[in-house]
């Protein structure tokens, strides 16, 4: 929400501190049990789509996160693609649609697969 409504000079910096917290969350508790990067992955389209309202020199620190996330696999490649995508033509709609498609998918996914060490209340106990 900050990214969406801050300046467009606070909105790298914004980034940044959500990269602090995903990599320290995925550094803390390992990537199984890391609760950050999945509430992020649900507005990361939106969230970037803001980022983009950026200062036209600054964008190319955004495309340096999301390079860095996905050397290090703080996302899946199939949300870091569209976004990066997005980055060459932040205005083009039919991006946007694609690469919100492609975070919908994943976040689907991820949702049906049940976390380590949770239990289902359906198996009895």
């Amino acid at each position: 929400k900050f990214i969406q409504k801050c300046k467009p000079e606070y909105k790298v910096p914004g980034l940044y501190v959500i990269d602090s917290i995903v990599r320290q969350s995925r550094h803390q508790f390992g990537p199984e049990k890391d609760v950050f990067s999945p509430r992020f992955t649900k507005n990361i389209v939106n969230t970037f789509t803001n980022l983009f309202k950026c200062p036209v020199e600054e964008r190319s620190r955004v495309v340096r996160v999301l390079n860095l996330w996905q050397k290090n696999s703080v996302f899946p490649m199939e949300v870091i693609q569209p976004l990066l995508d997005l980055a060459a033509d932040p205005n083009n709609p039919e991006l946007v649609t694609a690469a919100q498609r492609a975070v919908d998918a994943v976040v689907s996914v991820t949702q049906k697969v049940p976390l380590p060490g949770t239990h289902s209340s359906s198996n009895g106990g």
